[in-house]
């Protein structure tokens, strides 16, 4: 069983902002999979479940705040037994310009806040990632705190769905070949 964990934040206020790419991803790879997200309350997410490479995918989408996210990734993994290699994190980066996808295996949250609370929880920082970047110009602009929160722009928000359909090749291939061949 792979876990695949969006990260974002919950309510109408949030979507389609940079820093919910995490949960547009999961969106995108629900409606191709054709499975829909129930909101489950013990573990404070919405979850969807589908096959993929005759591997049973889960997909969780916390709704607790970004920052609070650990707390629902324990709570599923727990429930499951699912070891911390087989959560998959997908979320923003605002250290990666727009169209730029990186995956790593494991490391440090390099500041963000929503993974470390995931690497809090878990206690490991061993958890793979595949992370979405998220940069502009316009960052240069305005502060972080507000530059993720913003909607993206109609040219942006093209460039994204080509960029979630490119994660989902990496999430396939990742499936098929391991996360260590496609962060290479």
């Amino acid at each position: 069983m792979i876990v695949l964990v969006g990260l974002g934040n919950p309510g109408r206020k949030y979507v389609n902002t940079r820093h919910n790419v995490g949960f547009q991803f999961l969106d995108y790879l629900a409606r191709e999979e054709r499975t829909d997200f129930v909101l489950n309350k013990y573990f404070n997410a919405e979850i969807a479940r589908t096959t993929i490479k005759d591997q049973d995918i889960f997909m969780v989408k916390p709704q607790s705040f970004m920052n609070l996210s650990g707390a629902s990734v324990q709570g599923v993994i727990s429930y499951f037994h699912v070891p911390v290699d087989k959560v998959w994190v997908i979320y923003d980066d605002v250290d990666l310009d727009l169209e730029t996808i990186r995956v790593r295996k494991e490391g440090s949250s390099g500041g963000h806040k929503g993974l470390q609370s995931i690497i809090d929880c878990l206690g490991s920082a061993a958890i793979p990632r595949f992370r979405i970047g998220v940069k502009t110009k316009a960052l240069e602009k305005i502060p972080t705190e507000k530059y993720v929160l913003q909607k993206f722009s109609p040219e942006e928000q093209r460039t994204i769905d080509k960029v979630l359909e490119k994660t989902r090749e990496l999430i396939l291939k990742a499936l098929k070949e391991g996360i260590a061949d496609v962060s290479k």
